[in-house]
């Protein structure tokens, strides 16, 4: 299976959430509240130009045109640390008295071969002088000796985007691309100390370290009329091919109002596995993204059928039954549990927020099993021993049901669950799920909370009232 990579972003204001590339062996998570970058591009210079067939019947084909300028893009943290003598000799020019220099790494993945990942790094210096603009200096392909150049300088100016903060700043910069339609990639960087601060609780600095959001995985965005109507859609770009990733995110505009809502889990699908295919309903045509051609600029959507099309999870859907087992190799099947309620937790080891939400779980499932209440783990890491894995789980207080990719009778299985029917890449992800199969509750979706101080709360909405004498939160 395909790495595992979480990317940050922020779905809903104030909720945890690590993002996930793809499911697999390697795991690096990022514990943090998460934002979602909306930039603009310099220019939407692509003419729409689409095929304007009205044919509705699957494998209908539609053809679209690529914008040369890049959007988007994930927020992510990077931190500096204060610069070496020899670090600094490779600045052009003498540094003021009170200028402080620091040094840092930025790298950009792309794990579209899962057993060959590539990697662009940029080798980075910022310098802060009192009273003037942060320069920011870049070397491509991680030269971590060669001096800097005025070609290498990057000013930062007052940044007013969407989201800047008073006292925020930025700058751009851009990475070469292999020959393709696209001008470059383009990578933003933020100083930003009021966000910044809301991210001690899951990162750890020192008091020397210079920190700033790094604006990356930036998208293509191209045009498509479909069926008398235009529309947009949206495709990861590899930072180092120029290529759209065959494993990422893919958006459309499904509603016509123009935009890509960045919190709907109907505009955003991330293919975690090329098995998995990515589906999008606009109006009553269902595509699914084909060939796109980075050379001519071009794209091509597929046309589906209904039948085939499944919905992203979302409250009053029936989740689709779900084979597992549990890590005492117990098959269970999650029909099993018709006429309860099941709080399914999707989680991994790596996310902060996911190992903080455990000890509310263990709560409410101690408070409320006597109501009929079922909890279900289900652990989105590999290659974990499963002992430690279960006396990690004793040492939490889990004493639910807990099934794992890591087992091998699950993983693949569940794997494939997770991307297809639940379409699930944030984590934690809990869903509540009612005596009849269908979804009564999403977190963060339709003011229901599923996590800390509220999950009680939300539990209580729906569960069968308490017994005369039961203690309720």
């Amino acid at each position: 299976m395909a790495p595992l990579i979480f990317r940050s972003l922020l779905p809903r204001v104030g909720h945890r959430a690590c993002y996930a590339l793809s499911i697999g062996a390697f795991l690096v998570a990022t514990a943090s509240p998460c934002i979602v970058a909306q930039t603009t591009p310099a220019s939407v210079s692509a003419s729409v130009s689409a095929s304007t067939s009205h044919v509705t019947a699957p494998n209908a084909s539609y053809t679209g045109m690529l914008d040369r300028d890049m959007v988007g893009g994930q927020y992510a943290i990077r931190a500096f640390v204060p610069a070496w003598p020899s670090d600094r000799r490779r600045l052009p020019g003498k540094l003021a008295a009170n200028a402080r220099a620091y040094v840092g790494m930025f790298q950009f993945p792309d794990y579209s071969d899962r057993a060959h990942p590539l990697n662009t790094r940029v080798s980075a210096m910022l310098v802060v002088t009192p009273g003037q603009s942060t320069v920011l200096y870049t070397k491509v392909n991680g030269d971590t000796t060669g001096s800097f150049t005025d070609a290498d300088r990057h000013m930062f100016t007052a940044d007013t985007g969407p989201q800047a903060a008073p006292g925020d700043e930025s700058t751009t910069f851009s990475l070469p691309l292999p020959k393709t339609a696209f001008r470059g990639y383009p990578v933003h960087v933020i100083m930003s100390p009021a966000k910044l601060s809301g991210y001690t609780q899951f990162y750890h600095y020192t008091d020397d370290d210079l920190r700033c959001f790094l604006i990356q995985g930036a998208r293509v965005q191209g045009h498509v009329t479909l069926n008398g109507r235009p529309t947009i859609a949206q495709f990861d770009v590899s930072p180092v091919t120029g290529k759209v990733n065959t494993i990422g995110w893919y958006s459309m505009d499904c509603t016509g109002d123009g935009t890509i809502d960045p919190q709907s889990k109907t505009e955003n699908q991330n293919k975690f596995r090329t098995d998995v295919p990515v589906m999008f309903k606009v109006d009553d045509t269902y595509v699914t993204p084909g060939l796109v051609d980075e050379q001519k600029g071009t794209f091509t959507l597929r046309g589906i059928s209904a039948a085939e099309y499944v919905p992203p999870l979302d409250t009053g859907v029936t989740l689709a039954d779900m084979s597992f087992m549990t890590l005492d190799s117990v098959s269970h099947h999650l029909s099993d549990y018709h006429g309860k309620y099941v709080l399914v937790d999707f989680w991994t080891l790596n996310c902060g927020p996911c190992i903080a939400e455990l000890p509310n779980i263990a709560a409410a499932y101690a408070t409320y099993h006597e109501r009929g209440l079922e909890v279900l783990g289900v652990n989105l890491d590999v290659g974990i021993e499963l002992n430690w894995f279960k006396t990690f789980l004793s040492d939490k207080k889990a004493t639910w049901m807990q099934t794992s990719t890591t087992h091998a009778l699950s993983g693949d299985v569940l794997a494939q669950y997770v991307n297809l029917h639940g379409r699930i890449w944030s984590f934690p992800t809990a869903v509540l799920v009612g005596p009849d199969g269908r979804v009564v509750a999403l977190d963060g979706e339709s003011g229901h909370v599923l996590e800390g101080a509220a999950l009680p709360r939300t539990l209580e909405r729906f569960l069968p009232a308490a017994p005369p004498n039961h203690s309720t939160p």
